[in-house]
């Protein structure tokens, strides 16, 4: 497996890097199994949204990864961030996971503009303007 920072600019903040497989010799976070897990039983809740961005960033914290000097969080099945329940700011969710660290996200998906349509949704988008991306297909 070549190292993550062949995928990356070191120097750079705000590294992603977006791939439609896992990339070997990657530790991944399933999101969408530890987000669910996490939220059982608060789907009425009037606060879900304050307990699933919570959740998620405990969940991306606990799941923080080093290779060649190179912090890194690393998930997959993204599916649930996109639940409109949830209220999650994906932008800012990308923007801030991948500050001190780069975000791998393996996921299908599209784009154009700086606009990521998960699995080529355009109702399902992030806005990725100001981040470093590199897609790996």
């Amino acid at each position: 497996m070549p190292s993550i920072t062949s995928y990356i600019n070191p120097n750079a903040r705000h590294n992603v890097i977006l791939s439609p497989h896992e990339i070997d010799g990657v530790h991944y976070v399933d999101v969408g199994r530890d987000l669910s897990s996490a939220l059982q039983g608060k789907a009425h809740n009037p606060n879900l949204p304050s307990f699933a961005e919570n959740a998620i960033n405990k969940i991306i914290s606990g799941n923080i990864q080093t290779d060649s000097d190179v912090r890194y969080v690393a998930i997959k099945n993204i599916g649930i961030l996109f639940e409109p329940q949830l209220a999650l700011n994906l932008s800012m969710f990308f923007r801030s996971n991948s500050q001190n660290q780069t975000l791998i996200v393996c996921a299908e998906g599209t784009i154009n503009n700086n606009q990521f349509a998960f699995c080529g949704n355009e109702d399902f988008t992030v806005d990725l303007s100001d981040l470093n991306i590199q897609r790996i297909n």
